[in-house]
C-alpha cells in the first residue's frame, strides 16, 4: 500500500513540473535565441525566456505548421495578461520590439491536441 501511495505522489509531482504536458514521437530542440519542435501531437503549454537588455530593438520570427488541433504561440510580458504580439499559424510571421527596463519578456507556446511543428527564434537588431 505504501509503495502504491509513492508511486501516486511521484506522478503528480512530474505532472506538476512538467504542466500536465503531453508531447507524442516529437523531436525539440531549444538555444539561446530559438527553440524549435515538430510533434505527433502536443497538448500543454510552454515559454521560453527572451534575454534582451533595456533598449534593444529585439525581431521575433516565428514559423508554424498546423495540421490537427489548435497552437497559439504569443509574446508576453511578464505580470501583463494581454499578449503583447499573437502569432499567425501556417506563414512567416515576425514582431519587433523595444525592451523596457525591468520587464522581462516570453515566448508562450500553447498546444490543444495539435500536430505540426513550430520554429521560433529571437535577434536582437541593434
Amino acid at each position: 500500500m505504501r509503495q502504491k501511495i509513492s508511486g501516486l505522489i511521484i506522478i503528480c509531482l512530474i505532472f506538476l513540473i512538467t504542466g500536465c504536458s503531453t508531447r507524442v514521437m516529437s523531436k525539440s530542440s531549444e538555444s539561446f535565441s530559438s527553440i524549435k519542435s515538430s510533434y505527433h501531437k502536443f497538448s500543454g503549454s510552454e515559454s521560453k525566456r527572451i534575454n534582451c537588455k533595456a533598449g534593444y530593438e529585439v525581431k521575433v520570427d516565428c514559423t508554424t505548421k498546423v495540421e490537427e488541433g489548435t497552437l497559439t504561440v504569443t509574446l508576453i510580458e511578464k505580470g501583463n495578461k494581454t499578449p503583447l504580439y499573437t502569432f499567425k499559424n501556417d506563414e512567416d510571421d515576425s514582431y519587433t520590439f523595444t525592451a523596457e527596463k525591468g520587464k522581462k519578456y516570453y515566448v508562450k507556446i500553447v498546444g490543444d491536441d495539435t500536430k505540426g511543428s513550430y520554429n521560433i527564434k529571437f535577434d536582437k537588431i541593434n
